[in-house]
């Protein structure tokens, strides 16, 4: 049934990985993707989802940047990270945000990402 299955807030600028990763999740989640931080705060206030899977770089504010916002509003967020542009660095960073249920730097294998979603929706 489509009203029971889980929304995933999916926010990449590069649109054929955005259409792509839609299209896969979509036979098992609801699954929406906008390009910018500004699209995803402004589509989450307006109902919030069950999973927000961001990459890092993004027009505007970055992927950290809209898990910040997002966090002072809804604290018990679940996200995934995505990025192209992977290090030491970005994963000591990450690895301390309450929330954080996965990191895959791209390229990612879609079956990886889907059974990391599925666990995520199965706690």
């Amino acid at each position: 049934m489509k009203g029971s299955k889980k929304r995933i807030l999916f926010v990449e600028d590069e649109a054929p990985l955005a259409f792509f990763v839609s299209q896969i999740l979509g036979s098992d989640y609801e699954v929406e993707s906008v390009r910018t931080g500004e699209e995803a705060i402004k589509k989450w206030k307006e109902k919030p989802y069950d999973l927000l899977v961001t990459d890092v770089r993004l027009p505007g504010m970055s992927g950290l940047e809209l898990i910040a916002n997002l966090q002072r509003e809804y604290p018990d967020i679940k996200f995934i990270i995505v990025t192209a542009y992977d290090s030491y660095e970005l994963r000591e960073k990450v690895k301390e945000l309450k929330g954080m249920k996965g990191f895959f730097p791209k390229p990612f294998s879609i079956e990886e990402i889907k059974k990391e979603i599925n666990k995520i929706f199965q706690e």
